[in-house]
């Protein structure tokens, strides 16, 4: 496509109307409502394809008219110059026809579903409809339970007797078929003869039966001392027999007899419930509900004690457990009731060591440069890092120091018995220097110092607190001086209290 820069104005008589849009002192759309075509960002993009001869269209970003003059061709039709007075407004032009409707957009995204309306109101029961047809009879039911059996009617008229009926068959011979005599048995007869005083029977006609009774006659005299049949008196204890009441080792004891309620010493016999008695009581075997007995070394066996267990749900008192077979001194009884060896210093004595080998390591480092503890010939206790002592109690005194001469020094990173900052130090006459010596005389350097405003003096001025400074409240600076507190900044009209 072709687009022509006219640079000067260019005239076509393609119609009459006159569009009265104006874009920047510029008219477009000059042959007519129809050849205006709405506006485009820039000439790249001018449509190529779609256009009618006549048609306009206004680029946004130098406000120009393009006019389409044949196929491929837009010329800029807006005379160049300076712009020149706006002439007046014309009458507003006539209304451009509707266009066409555009394409309907894309469906937007489902909206969030809101919460379920509230339920109303329960509507008023309509009227009953009209009763349906009858429908078709259905199966027929299970059958119900039997009903409870009526009252048994009155009997009836006893009917006449029968015909006498024809004798039946003969019956088997009755019981007993065989009678015996202790396992022996005797000769099949049709009569029982019971012969004996003991031996009584009688006719039961209601039973249809005999009744014999055997009866046994009373004979305990024959038994007694004299009798037919005597028994043995106050025999041996393996021989049944009668006994007589009395004191004698084979009779018996009345029932009210006093030796069986008078209190009396048992007979002595504690040897027999000792180890190897006739009724040792004791036992060397651990047992249920077992009393234990002590073995020939008079101890009591292990397993009758009970261990105790480790700290925890499962705790439990008992005896010590078991060190073990192996042969040792060191060891010692934990808590979870297990034998361990001491850590190193818990049961020997530890070497002395240097700042460079101390006597107790720490983890961390190698060599000397591991931290740990070591002591000297004076009882001083130091701790080491990096070969130095960093830090030391003295066992002869009180102090406490980084350095040999009990002074408190910040160190460089060396050794600080040799190598400290002398701006901050602590010396030996128990002054605490900050800053740097000039002429004999200690300077303190600091960027800023901020006060704490005080209400009133912290301390009383006088010769003991001379020099002392401090903030009023009140914006004042004040330095304590022989006797009386100096304001020494009157311009903020501050007081020292």
């Amino acid at each position: 496509m072709k687009k022509i820069i006219a640079v000067a104005t260019v005239f076509f008589a393609l119609s009459n109307s006159v569009h009265a849009q104006n874009i920047g002192g510029i008219s477009s759309g000059a042959f007519g409502d129809k050849h205006r075509k709405a506006p485009v960002a820039d000439v790249a993009h001018l449509p190529s394809t779609g256009n009618l001869i006549g048609d306009d269209r206004v680029t946004l970003d130098n406000k120009h008219v393009n006019l389409w003059i044949s196929p491929g061709i837009w010329v800029d039709i807006t005379a160049e110059g300076s712009q020149g007075v706006p002439g007046p407004q014309g009458p507003q032009g006539i209304h451009g026809e509707i266009g066409p409707q555009g394409i309907q957009g894309d469906p937007g995204p489902a909206g969030v579903q809101g919460p379920q309306g509230i339920t109303g109101a329960q509507g008023i029961q309509g009227p009953q409809g009209v009763t349906g047809p009858q429908g078709d009879t259905g199966p027929q039911g299970v059958q119900g339970p039997i009903g409870v059996t009526g009252a048994t009617g009155a009997t009836g008229p006893t009917g006449s007797t029968g015909a006498t009926g024809s004798t039946g068959p003969a019956g088997s011979d009755g019981i007993p078929r065989t009678i015996l005599d202790e396992g022996s048995p005797l000769t099949q007869r049709t009569d029982i003869n019971f012969i004996g005083s003991g031996i009584s029977c009688i006719d039961n006609s209601g039973s249809i039966r005999t009744d014999c009774t055997i009866s046994t006659p009373a004979h305990a005299s024959t038994h007694q001392p004299g009798g037919s049949d005597p028994m043995a008196v106050d025999a041996l204890s393996s021989i049944g027999s009668l006994r007589t009441l009395g004191t004698g080792a084979a009779q018996a004891t009345a029932g009210n007899d006093s030796r069986l309620s008078d209190a009396r010493t048992p007979t002595a016999h504690a040897s027999t419930h000792k180890n190897g008695g006739s009724d040792e009581i004791a036992t060397a075997t651990p047992t249920a509900n077992a009393i234990p007995k002590a073995g020939a070394g008079g101890k009591i066996a292990g397993d009758w004690l009970p261990i105790f267990l480790a700290s925890g749900a499962s705790h439990a008192a008992g005896a010590v457990p078991d060190p073990g077979a192996s042969a040792g001194t060191t060891r010692y009884l934990r808590e979870d009731a297990t034998f361990a060896v001491p850590p190193a210093g818990l049961s020997n004595p530890i070497a002395n060591g240097t700042a460079g080998t101390p006597g107790i390591y720490l983890t961390g480092g190698s060599g000397t440069s591991k931290p740990g503890f070591y002591a000297d010939s004076d009882k001083s206790l130091f701790f080491a890092a990096g070969g130095f002592s960093r830090l030391f109690f003295d066992g002869n005194g009180s102090h406490i120091g980084l350095t040999s001469s009990s002074q408190l020094r910040w160190s460089n990173g060396s050794d600080p018995s040799s190598s400290y900052d002398t701006n901050i130090f602590r010396s030996g006459t128990s002054e605490l220097t900050l800053g740097t010596t000039t002429g004999g005389n200690t300077t303190l350097v600091l960027k800023s110092v901020r006060y704490v405003p005080q209400a009133s003096p912290p301390v009383a001025c006088g010769a003991g607190s001379e020099g002392t400074q401090y903030y009023d409240t009140s914006h004042a600076l004040c330095i304590c001086g022989a006797s009386a507190w100096i304001n020494l900044t009157p311009a903020d009209g501050g007081s020292c209290s």
